[in-house]
């Protein structure tokens, strides 16, 4: 009798591909940087501290005003 395996699918006995799991590691790592980084940026972009332009608001006029 024998078995049919499917082509991707690990055995006992079959060895383990060392360089195929270091590359899923960087992957893995990569979208964890990736979703810090972006986390990151959103929360700097909603912080209080930085919505609206108080560079804008605490300038002076380009013109003077007409009276």
């Amino acid at each position: 009798m024998s078995a049919q395996y499917s082509a991707g699918g690990r055995h006992r006995g079959q060895h383990r591909d060392p360089v195929g799991a270091v590359l899923a590691g960087i992957r893995a790592l990569g979208h964890v940087v990736t979703v810090l980084l972006l986390g990151g940026s959103i929360i700097h972009q909603l912080d209080s501290d930085h919505l609206g332009s108080p560079q804008a608001a605490g300038s002076a006029p380009d013109a003077a005003p007409l009276a």
